[in-house]
């Protein structure tokens, strides 16, 4: 089988696939949607609060003659500008891998992650999947008692974090589709990153060739 270089595909917002069928043979060329990396975010983050850290360590180090404090608040935000950046950059889908997988009446042939190619024989399959592996619903931030302006706005500021993360979760939940097969009582992901349509499109070219015992 010709494999897909999987270091090497380009990021894109949708999922896309490619089916080449005949009577024989089946194969099933799969890239995930993945998101762009996230730079300007964590920047702003580390630049927000770094001004902040900076400006109170620069005070107790006028007061204490200590450039430790100073030193400290910067380097504080260095640190909220990292975590901001493994928060927005870290795939909560976990690794997602472009694949080529290739189904005759006999056997399986498909990629993992690194882009190695394994073989699964049909009479060890015992059913093949196309399911959701990820969906997050937000909490949100109610307010109780008198409302003061400044419980109002934290709240609003809380809650556009809240629709912030919710959509950035959607985003990622609509295309965490998987198709997996399970064979010897272990499951085994063929292909992640897919929308609902793409994973179940697979899913079909994929069962209509090979024949797994009943």
């Amino acid at each position: 089988m010709n494999q897909i270089d999987v270091a090497n595909t380009t990021r894109q917002p949708h999922s896309t696939i490619k089916i080449e069928e005949n009577s024989t043979r089946t194969v099933v060329t799969l890239v995930p949607a993945q998101k762009e990396p996230q730079r300007v975010g964590p920047i702003l983050t580390g630049l927000v609060f770094g001004g902040i850290g900076g400006f109170i360590g620069l005070a107790f180090t006028s007061a204490t003659h200590n450039p430790i404090y100073l030193l400290g608040g910067l380097g504080f935000g260095v640190g909220m500008g990292m975590l901001s950046n493994k928060q927005l950059n870290t795939d909560p889908r976990g690794r997602v891998f472009a694949t080529r997988i290739e189904a005759t009446q006999d056997r399986i042939e498909a990629q993992d992650e690194n882009g190695a190619a394994h073989i699964y024989n049909a009479k060890d399959i015992a059913r093949l999947l196309c399911r959701q592996t990820y969906n997050v619903v937000v909490g949100r931030t109610q307010m109780f008692g008198r409302p003061t302006v400044a419980t109002i706005m934290g709240n609003a500021i809380e809650n556009a974090g809240a629709n912030s993360r919710q959509k950035r979760a959607d985003w990622y939940a609509e295309r965490s589709f998987v198709v997996e097969l399970e064979a010897k009582g272990k499951r085994v992901v063929l292909a992640n990153g897919l929308d609902e349509p793409t994973a179940f499109a697979a899913y079909q070219a994929i069962s209509r060739q090979v024949a797994i015992p009943k």
